[in-house]
């Protein structure tokens, strides 16, 4: 039998709802603004990735991108799309 274990970091999350969110923001253009006009809508729209409710940047995940991922921690992001927002936990 094969046993390992998996760390997961805070960067392992911050880079998974990064590319999550950068994959279903030109889908969420598309449905909201119809498909026949997608292209003003996906320029009035964008994320920013929440650590315990504060905003994070690429440059300031580097000190916790290595760190254990632990109950204390909490990440979201807040998504436009068009006027319209949201916050995406996990």
């Amino acid at each position: 039998m094969l046993t390992f274990s998996v760390k997961i970091t805070e960067g392992i999350i911050y880079d998974a709802i990064k590319g999550a969110v950068n994959e279903c923001l030109p889908a969420l253009a598309r449905q909201i603004a119809g498909a026949d006009k997608p292209g003003d809508l996906s320029t009035a729209s964008g994320f920013t990735i929440l650590r315990n409710g504060k905003p994070i940047t690429d440059d300031q995940i580097g000190k916790f991108r290595d760190k254990p991922l632990t109950r204390s921690v909490k990440y979201s992001a807040v998504v436009t799309v068009g006027g319209v927002t949201a916050t995406i936990g996990i």
